[in-house]
This record gives structure tokens, C-alpha cells and sequence, in this order.
């Protein structure tokens, strides 16, 4: 669905798919070279319709990392931040006020991933103001997507 690089050393996709009946326990597979480190955060929105992603990379070292404002054409759309970056050594993050934690993730060893999601549920429409997410250090190497999941 979406895919945003900062620098040559970090990507990120958004990927959806809607499940069926049939979905239930079946297997995600992704398939990485051998130098890949990951976080990933397998998200599941009932009665969501089709989504929309937007990512944005930074490049400049900070602990506040933004997520890119969006906009939501439907009443009661739920929203779903995502923010990850690389660095040297474990830390936690700090979401906005009202952005409710759904899944976090901490790498290992030297440029280490580490990432949070949170979102909020039945949004009204219209604009959403990017926010910001503080990370526990700072990062020259981070993603940010701000994802709307419409009403089927």
C-alpha cells in the first residue's frame, strides 16, 4: 500500500489486506535478506473498509518524531499511528494525549529498531493535525505513517 525510505539504510511499508472467514489462523510470511532487522505490528480492524497510509522519513536527529496529517472522508473512521526509528540502544516512547497504545516493539544489538503504534477510535471527519510521538532517544533515522481505517 505504501513504502517511505530514510536514507539508503531504513524502509517502511504499510501492507493491508482484508481478512475473510478463511483468514483465521493463517500465516503472515515476510521475507527479508540476511542483514534485515525488523519491527512489525500485525494489526487486525473489524468492519474497517479500504485504508489510507501516509509515511514521512526524518533525516534530522530528534527524539520528536511526527506523524503526517491526513484527512478523514468518513464519520467514525479510526486512525492508527505508527512511528519507528533506529538507534544504538533500547528505549521506550511517549505517545500524544488521547492516542492509545496498541503494540510496541524493541531490537537488539547495535542499530537496533524500535517502534510503537497507537491509534484512536471513531473519528469524526475532516483534517487530522500531524502529531508527534517522543522517543526515549534521539534518532537521525525515522519513519512515521498516520494510516485512516473508514467504516465498511
Amino acid at each position: 500500500m505504501g513504502e517511505v525510505s530514510a536514507g539508503t539504510q531504513m524502509r517502511s511499508w504499510v501492507l493491508t489486506r482484508e481478512a475473510t472467514a478463511s483468514s483465521a489462523g493463517s500465516t503472515v510470511q515476510v521475507v527479508l535478506d540476511d542483514y534485515s532487522k525488523t519491527a512489525t505490528h500485525l494489526v487486525a480492524h473489524r468492519g474497517a473498509g479500504v485504508p489510507m497510509a501516509v509515511g514521512r522519513a526524518e533525516t534530522a536527529t530528534t527524539a520528536q518524531h511526527v506523524a503526517p496529517a491526513s484527512t478523514v472522508a468518513t464519520a467514525g473512521s479510526a486512525l492508527l499511528w505508527v512511528w519507528v526509528d533506529k538507534v544504538s540502544a533500547p528505549h521506550g516512547w511517549s505517545l500524544p494525549s488521547g492516542v492509545t497504545e496498541r503494540a510496541a516493539t524493541q531490537g537488539s544489538g547495535g542499530g537496533l529498531v524500535t517502534s510503537v503504534a497507537g491509534g484512536r477510535l471513531t473519528m469524526p471527519s475532516g483534517p487530522v493535525a500531524a502529531v508527534s510521538a517522543t522517543a526515549g532517544a534521539p534518532s537521525s533515522k525515522a519513519i512515521s505513517w498516520t494510516v485512516v481505517l473508514p467504516p465498511s
